[in-house]
């Protein structure tokens, strides 16, 4: 039959582990686990109803990279209307699977503005943690589908979005 097991786990998100019974009559059980969100969690393991005492931590750290999760990360001040001659600057968080934000990366993201007929170009710039800028000013009046991609390969979460261009002042 077996003793009741229970593990948990406390820190970053809550968490716990489906054990069964790996060794009949030596009392080896294997617990199985999946922590998703980065951060330190302090397992507690119960038999039978009685805590054991364990004083261990566990590190989960971020994954590589995923594109479909990496996102705008100043999306709510996004601007999907803008006159013609504004700047725009997006910041682009890369994360992993998990949607946990990577606090390092070399990748390449590949950012396409275009209407069909006329493309704006933008500049991209690792500002480290992370994070890429992502700035650009159009210049023509018009809808434009603003594109990014991870390895110019994969479209990151939001995208593509649509941009009108109105006429500006300057």
């Amino acid at each position: 039959d077996g003793d009741t097991i229970n593990v948990r786990f406390y820190g970053q998100a809550a968490g716990h582990a489906v054990c069964e019974y790996l060794v009949e009559e030596q009392g080896i059980y294997l617990c199985s686990y999946t922590l998703t969100e980065t951060g330190v969690y302090t397992p507690e393991i119960t038999i039978n109803g009685v805590i054991l005492s364990y004083s261990s931590t566990i590190s989960v750290s971020s994954g590589v990279i995923h594109g479909p999760t990496c996102d705008i990360y100043n999306l709510q001040s996004l601007n999907n209307t803008l006159p013609a001659g504004y700047p725009e600057f997006l910041i682009i968080q890369s994360r992993d699977q998990f949607e946990n934000a990577l606090s390092t990366t070399t990748d390449e993201y590949v950012v396409n503005i275009s209407d069909g007929t006329v493309s704006i170009n933008a500049t991209i710039t690792n500002m480290g943690s992370g994070q890429y800028n992502v700035s650009f000013t159009p210049t023509v009046t018009g809808t434009y589908e603003v594109s990014i991609l991870l390895d110019n390969i994969t479209d990151i979460y939001n995208s593509p979005y649509t941009l009108t261009v109105i006429p500006g002042d300057h």
